[in-house]
């Protein structure tokens, strides 16, 4: 019986082996699965809509590509330099955490401030209390934490208040799409993004969102002018997501 020993542990040997191949092998249901997970992934934008950005040359050191970012972990949700045609744009940005205390500062080309205030969260619509900005006038704003200890302001991002000659063309092409239903609205929203005005456009399609969050497309078309600056790639990622 001994001499059978030897061929009984060979023949072990190799059925364990055969069972520890089989076991490295994917199930059909994990391939299956680990496709479903592929094709949902985010996908991304082609599109490529010139104009949003206005500053020429490459970022300075302290920002990645067109995005502003603070030394803090503040990321300034906007082009470097861009074009507005609302005076009292909403500004956005990615703070630290979502009850954070910030303060806004808005200055001239002087880089001196002429509005300031403090604010919770990451966003923030100039009131109608702050002093009126002026078409063809550039201004810079920044936000920083209010406490040094979590960082210092995010480098400033320029906004170009369109002029009145630009400003008359907008407002005569808003006038020609009357209505308050979702179809008048969305042609409002290509205007901001056909004229490649940043913070009217991004705005707009974030208030329809919020009025109608089963409707796609608007993710679709949020996300494809997100995807235009580094700053806000995450942003168009999470909206493409929404929209598939």
């Amino acid at each position: 019986m001994r001499r059978f020993a030897p061929i009984f542990g060979c023949a072990l040997t190799i059925a364990s082996l055969g069972l520890s191949a089989q076991n490295t092998q994917p199930a059909p249901q994990q391939n299956i699965q680990q496709q479903k997970t592929a094709a949902s992934r985010p996908r991304r934008v082609h599109a490529k809509l010139d104009g949003f950005e206005l500053a020429s040359g490459a970022a300075p050191a302290n920002q990645i590509g067109g995005a502003s970012r603070g030394f803090g972990g503040v990321t300034l949700y906007a082009p470097r330099k861009a074009l507005v045609y609302t005076l009292h744009p909403v500004f956005y940005w990615g703070g630290i955490t979502s009850n954070t205390r910030y303060v806004f500062r808005l200055m001239d080309m002087r880089d001196e401030t002429i509005f300031q205030t403090e604010v919770t969260g990451d966003s923030l619509a100039y009131p109608a209390s702050a002093p009126t900005l002026i078409p063809g006038k550039t201004y810079s704003w920044t936000v920083q934490p209010r406490l040094d200890m979590l960082g210092g302001p995010a480098p400033p991002a320029m906004i170009v208040i369109a002029d009145a000659s630009k400003r008359q063309q907008i407002a005569d092409a808003i006038a020609q799409t009357q209505g308050a239903d979702l179809g008048a609205a969305l042609k409002r929203a290509q205007i901001f993004t056909d004229d490649r005005l940043w913070y009217d456009a991004i705005d707009a399609y974030t208030q329809l969102i919020r009025q109608y969050p089963d409707q796609k497309q608007l993710y679709d078309k949020r996300g494809t002018i997100y995807a235009q600056i580094p700053a806000t790639q995450k942003l168009a990622d999470a909206d493409f997501e929404k929209a598939s």
